[in-house]
């Protein structure tokens, strides 16, 4: 959850920040759409941006699949985990 907060605040943020038009010269190269406003970002902030995502929906998956052994769906529970 925190990789999606924190994803959801540079979103913000670079779109705010970001030029309004394609600048080559400053790297503002990579076109960020808020719900159509259009702003130019960095290839940095958009790696930023996207291993962030990548983050939120993995941590998710774990999250899924701990809660799955935890309740014995996938055949054998977990041994660090005390039953309940």
């Amino acid at each position: 959850m925190a990789c999606g907060l924190l994803e959801n605040g540079y979103f913000e943020t670079y779109s705010r920040a970001g030029y309004g038009h394609f600048d080559a010269v400053s790297g503002h190269i990579v076109e960020l759409n808020n719900h159509g406003a259009i702003s130019y970002i960095t290839l940095a902030q958009d790696r930023v941006l996207s291993l962030l995502t990548i983050g939120a929906f993995s941590f998710f998956l774990i999250a899924v699949l701990l809660d799955l052994f935890e309740r014995g769906v996938l055949g054998r529970t977990l041994h660090f985990v005390r039953p309940r």
